[in-house]
């Protein structure tokens, strides 16, 4: 093996691990996009959870409501 074939394949391999290099900043790069997207989303199930909570609450005393007046009243004797 000649000297210009190790500094050819030298090359390669300088040239693969850079490619490497980049890849991995990349994934690092969507990872961290992808946990903050997911935080955010899971502030907004626990926003959505606690106003779900308070419609459920309010829906309720409106039925509480609504049998109340459909109930007659009897005078008390």
């Amino acid at each position: 093996m000649d000297i210009s074939n190790v500094f050819a394949q030298i090359e390669r391999l300088a040239s693969d691990a850079e490619r490497e290099r980049q890849n991995m900043q990349s994934l690092r790069e969507s990872w961290r996009k992808e946990k903050e997207r997911n935080e955010k989303l899971e502030k907004e199930i626990i926003q959505l959870k606690k106003k779900n909570k308070k419609l459920m609450k309010q829906l309720e005393e409106y039925k509480e409501l609504q049998v109340k007046q459909q109930q007659p009243e009897y005078p008390e004797r």
